[in-house]
């Protein structure tokens, strides 16, 4: 019997839909927990950064850090953005950057869609949007608390403005990933149904009639 490639890829790629989920579930590239220390890092003049590690197979779709109440009232903005690691530190320019509206005390958070180009370290910023924010970060304990630890924390002061790594200007945050959507499949599903009628047509074993 003979398969056109329509019918071949058609074929597989019914085959990735049904074992593909519907919706893929979000989990946390990074996730510190929620803040328990007693320091307060002001975001006025001062970035903060946060380490994790991410992949190509995952698509980042939301960034959040745990944010209170400084001098400035709900509607307040402040920033994310995603940098590769350069040398322990945030380097080059922004990789996906994103604004965050603060109303309530807790976790605020902003909804993005950005992949990683290659698998590795990369940093998280927090901060000011525009004009400097008075809006209060307090610290977390440790580096090495919630389900997802951080790599690593830095600060860019207003003074020495280059980054600095601390394990004092610490900060909670969280990032949330999804694995590649199903789109995706479907198109590996396709080209491998083209290799295989490529491989049928170069021909495997030939069988001579029986009169």
């Amino acid at each position: 019997m003979k398969f056109s490639v329509i019918q071949i890829v058609a074929a597989l790629s019914a085959v990735c839909v049904v074992a593909a989920p519907g919706a893929a579930s979000a989990s946390f590239v990074l996730d510190t927990g929620t803040p328990s220390g007693t320091i307060i890092n002001e975001l006025l003049n001062t970035e903060y950064a946060v380490e994790f590690a991410a992949n190509p197979a995952e698509t980042i779709t939301a960034l959040a850090a745990y944010v209170t109440q400084g001098s400035l009232q709900p509607g307040a903005t402040f920033e994310f953005q995603i940098f590769a690691n350069s040398a322990g530190a945030p380097g080059g320019t922004a990789l996906d950057s994103v604004v965050a509206t603060w109303e309530t005390p807790g976790w605020t958070s902003a909804n993005t869609n950005w992949t990683p180009g290659a698998a590795g370290d990369y940093w998280l910023v927090v901060e000011p949007n525009g004009i400097p924010q008075g809006l209060d970060l307090p610290t977390e304990t440790s580096a090495s608390t919630g389900t997802a630890p951080a790599l690593g924390f830095a600060y860019k002061g207003t003074s020495a403005r280059s980054w600095t790594t601390t394990s004092t200007n610490t900060f909670g945050a969280e990032i949330s990933a999804v694995p590649l959507p199903a789109a995706v499949w479907l198109m590996i599903a396709g080209l491998v149904g083209l290799g295989a009628l490529g491989h049928h047509k170069r021909g495997g074993p030939r069988r001579n009639a029986v009169c």
